[in-house]
């Protein structure tokens, strides 16, 4: 068994620190800094659960739908669903993510920035 707090973690220059990873699943703590943007992107074939561990606030675009989550709510990421985050706030986010069936090479880059991804939602 082995406590894993965040805070003691070492982070990428990119935000994520791996904490496990095997030929099919991948989790991963994603640091995202105040007033950071993960571009929206899809995946081709991997499943993932997004659990904000602290939101501060931040915003996830997911399936053409705009959350601010809470602590603790996590959320089903299917193949080909849309999803970004902008940390909108002066607090840092932490997002525990599990990659079910991880292939290297599988996100899908959209070439869209937030706001158009917001403007889209509200068409």
């Amino acid at each position: 068994m082995k406590a894993i707090v965040p805070e003691t973690l070492t982070f990428e220059a990119d935000g994520t620190c791996i904490l496990f990873s095997d030929p099919n699943t991948r989790v991963e703590m994603l640091e995202i800094a105040p007033g950071a943007i993960i571009d929206a992107h899809s995946h081709k074939e991997q499943r993932v659960f997004v659990c904000f561990v602290r939101s501060g606030g931040c915003q996830l675009f997911i399936a053409g739908r705009l959350f601010r989550p809470q602590a603790g709510q996590t959320f089903e990421v299917e193949p080909g669903d849309v999803l970004a985050f902008h940390n909108d706030t002066p607090h840092i986010s932490r997002v525990l993510l599990t990659r079910i069936g991880f292939k290297e090479g599988d996100k899908v880059p959209l070439g869209k920035q937030w706001n158009e991804l917001e403007l889209a939602k509200k068409a």
